[in-house]
């Protein structure tokens, strides 16, 4: 500006000659730095305008709630902050106008604005991380809020300083109330520490499972949860479903269940014991290595105060019952023949299973299977949650 003065006053064009030059090759060098700063700042357009709708919307309101209020307190800034953050995002973009460019380049528009969104950044930096974590965290509380509007009928956990897991009516959160099938389940509490369940294909053991850690892990957020009552102690969540192998890692289906098994372990603490979910559990061994180590494993999570669930097909686990009275109860599903049709209740029972359905879907869908007096059967039930597949 100085050396415009000067030229236009005083006649003298060096000054400002020079200065052109030396903001023309500042512009030259910073050019890849402008349009990568573009390119980030599209890439978060729609993320800033976010917060700052977060931030305008938490601060305008006044809240009673303590955690609302502090939520507020930290986005006081934001709306502010990123709306200048947007003008100048704006500005810089301003210089991609035909009718604007010819003046942007004799001004070094984009060179200038990226020195103003850089001072922006090195005095919000720190601030920005902040608002972020806030954002998120009123942006869950308002998911967690429309979660409990949508569901009326659920209820809020009880939470107690007894380790243990108790809970009547409980279903899985996503199988719609028409369809949905509850169960009461106790862990610890008086009651054993351990649940072996067996029952036949399709018959309800791994939706059990689910329907145990989708409410738990609600409750842990503060959610509404899928039940009559739900009470719990301190626990940490570990579980071992849907374990496959790996070609790539060159991981065997067992390998891969031990690895996610001592992935459960190192889950508990003294100051949350686990409430471990197992399903099919060292389904990739043989029989007897499989019951040995299921001994094993239980007598090492009894000595860790766990509970949970184990589901298997093997009904020699069954009588690890037997071995840990008390501490281990069997518990089974089951289904029943009518009309031709397999019909499932999925209610869960105290004791064994002591017949499965697997040879007889084998014939019903003509595979090769022992002879003898079986039902025929001619339809399968419709898949759907809830249901095993």
């Amino acid at each position: 500006m100085l050396g415009l003065f000067r030229w236009l006053y005083v006649g003298d064009a060096s000054l400002f000659l020079g200065a052109v030059a030396l903001s023309a090759a500042l512009g030259l060098w910073l050019r890849v730095r402008v349009r990568e700063l573009e390119a980030a700042l599209s890439l978060m357009e729609s993320e800033i305008a976010g917060i700052r709708q977060i931030a305008l919307s938490v601060t305008s309101e006044g809240f009673d709630s303590p955690l609302l209020g502090a939520l507020s307190e930290r986005l006081a800034r934001a709306h502010a902050a990123l709306g200048k953050l947007e003008r100048l995002q704006l500005r810089l973009r301003a210089r991609r106008n035909l009718l604007f460019a010819p003046v942007a380049a004799l001004l070094f528009w984009g060179t200038h604005h990226t020195w103003a969104i850089d001072r922006w950044r090195r005095r919000y930096q720190r601030e920005a991380r902040e608002w972020i974590r806030a954002a998120g965290e009123f942006d869950a509380l308002l998911a967690l809020a429309q979660y409990a509007i949508e569901r009326p009928g659920h209820v809020f956990p009880e939470f107690d300083a007894l380790p243990g897991f108790e809970a009547r009516g409980l279903g899985h959160p996503l199988i719609p109330e028409v369809r949905l099938q509850r169960n009461d389940v106790r862990l610890g509490r008086g009651e054993a520490d351990v649940l072996i369940v067996t029952g036949s294909n399709m018959s309800g053991k791994s939706t059990l499972l689910r329907s145990i850690g989708a409410n738990f892990v609600l409750a842990r957020m503060g959610a509404p949860v899928t039940a009559t009552t739900l009470r719990l102690g301190p626990l940490a969540l570990g579980a071992s479903i849907a374990v496959h192998d790996s070609l790539q890692d060159g991981v065997s289906r067992f390998l891969a269940e031990l690895l996610a098994l001592k992935a459960v372990l190192d889950t508990g603490s003294a100051e949350e014991p686990l409430l471990f979910l197992l399903d099919e559990v060292l389904q990739g061994t043989n029989s007897d290595d499989r019951r040995a180590a299921a001994a094993a494993l239980l007598r090492e999570l009894g000595r860790r105060s766990a509970v949970g669930v184990m589901t298997t097909h093997d009904l020699s686990l069954t009588e690890l019952a037997h071995e840990l009275p008390g501490r281990v109860r069997n518990m089974h599903f089951t289904e029943r023949v009518a009309d031709g049709a397999m019909e499932f209740d999925y209610q869960l029972r105290d004791g064994v299973l002591t017949r499965g359905n697997a040879l007889d879907l084998m014939r019903m869908l003509n595979l090769p299977a022992p002879e003898g007096e079986v039902a025929e059967f001619t339809s399968l039930p419709a898949r759907g949650p809830g249901r095993e597949h």
